[in-house]
């Protein structure tokens, strides 16, 4: 019997060794969320995510919508 259940195309979606935790290489004290990339043309580029806050209530598929800002840095390498 063939499958009749809703087609979903396949995500890429980020994987845990494309991204490292780091600490800000700006400012080594700041205990702020920074991510390096490890793969592919940005490898080596810090993302500092800045006023992250959560949107109320839940998405119908139960996830959560987040608002934030970031800076990048080529300084850590």
């Amino acid at each position: 019997m063939p499958n009749l259940g809703p087609r979903t195309k396949n995500k890429v979606g980020l994987r845990d060794d494309w991204y490292i935790p780091v600490s800000n290489p700006v400012d080594p004290e700041d205990d702020g969320l920074c991510v390096q990339i490890t793969r592919g043309p940005f490898s080596h580029v810090v993302i500092k995510y800045n006023n992250f806050k959560m949107t109320e209530g839940e998405n119908s598929d139960g996830s959560h919508d987040c608002n934030y800002s970031y800076d990048t840095s080529t300084k850590y390498n």
